[in-house]
């Protein structure tokens, strides 16, 4: 998957955010340098009119700077091969439609050798693995870690959004999303994972080393006895 398409799919696994509203983000609205990380999500970009706030990970942040650095020579490239009047003054982070996105997705499906299970579902009319588990992928890690009402709120459920923005700052909400980060990273390792990881490396160290030592240890006691042997049968020649 190219690096437009990495971003995008990234920035919607781990906001929680739909593929609509992420299309319709202009480079305005991003706030990089916060920790973590925040999308301004305008009300005439959701589905329900309410704006709100989305947070994404480090990873996802780390492959929009890598997109946002191609972006303006990616849209003058698209532009010259347009034939419906594409425009370079096209302020959108991703600057392409749905239909666009969706090619992205099921051309990266395809190589990964999922084809069976992307199939056209003729009573959804739409295809079985579609971006929209990404939101769902988004729910199910984040609420194992952090309050259900708060991912309602993050995803955008409007059911969810007057009482979490009530009960919770901004600031409140970032807290919790960090406290759920590690769980929404695809490629990246989490800190917890490294650290567990290092721990391990440490510990196989360790173990290795008393291993070696043991092996030593054991060597030097057969060379041991076989003095003593040898020290023995002359011994025993000798009184003989």
């Amino acid at each position: 998957m190219d690096v437009k398409g990495k971003s995008l799919f990234l920035v919607l696994a781990s906001s929680g955010m739909r593929i609509g509203e992420a299309l319709r983000l202009k480079v305005e609205d991003v706030d990089l340098i916060s920790d973590p990380p925040r999308i301004n999500i305008r009300g005439k970009y959701t589905k329900t009119g309410n704006s709100r706030i989305a947070f994404i990970s480090f990873e996802a942040k780390e492959s929009l700077e890598e997109w946002l650095k191609i972006r303006e020579e990616e849209l003058k490239v698209a532009v010259k091969r347009s034939r419906y009047g594409k425009k370079t003054e096209d302020q959108r982070i991703w600057p392409f439609e749905a239909n666009i996105a969706y090619f992205i997705w099921r051309n990266a499906i395809s190589k990964s050798g999922f084809d069976k299970r992307f199939q056209y579902n003729n009573g959804l009319r739409r295809f079985t693995v579609h971006p929209h588990v990404l939101r769902k992928f988004f729910r199910t890690r984040m609420a194992t870690v952090i309050p259900v009402d708060v991912v309602e709120a993050l995803m955008g459920h409007e059911g969810y959004l007057t009482e979490v923005y009530r009960r919770y700052s901004i600031e409140d909400l970032a807290k919790f999303y960090k406290q759920g980060e590690h769980t929404l990273l695809v490629f990246a390792e989490s800190e917890n994972v490294s650290k567990l990881r290092a721990e391990i490396e440490e510990k196989n160290r360790q173990l290795q080393a008393l291993v070696n030592g043991l092996i030593a240890e054991n060597m030097e006691l057969k060379t041991g006895l076989k003095s003593w042997r040898s020290v023995w049968r002359k011994q025993g020649n000798f009184l003989e």
